[in-house]
């Protein structure tokens, strides 16, 4: 009973080690999407809403890093309708989110 217990334990430990020996930069998010909202803020005011993104970029084509911003702008206000100011923070990932080193910021003001 006490080798199976033991071999038990070892099997466990294995697993456990494997699965955190692969490092943090090689898990990515989602292939099928360009960009994944890591965090947003929504300050609501009586006659205004500003919005502010982290977002992590999906993608390695950072050709148009424009069009990119405008279709979280597009996915942001289908799902939150349109805000007085929205603010998007891009990384390429997110250790480079948790280190700060930002990939481009991007600011729209409602009317402008």
């Amino acid at each position: 009973m006490k080798r199976i217990k033991l071999l038990f334990v070892i099997l466990l430990l294995s697993c456990t080690l494997d699965g955190s020996s692969k490092p943090v930069e090689e898990v990515q998010p989602d292939t099928g999407q360009r960009f994944k909202i890591y965090h947003s803020l929504i300050s609501s005011h009586p006659d205004s809403r500003d919005t502010t993104l982290w977002v992590i970029l999906c993608t390695d084509d950072l050709s148009d890093l424009d069009t990119i911003f405008e279709k979280i702008k597009m996915f942001t206000e289908h799902m939150n309708d349109e805000s007085n100011c929205l603010t998007i923070y891009l990384y390429r990932s997110k250790m480079d989110l948790e280190n700060g080193r930002m990939l481009g910021e991007k600011t729209y003001i409602k009317g402008e």
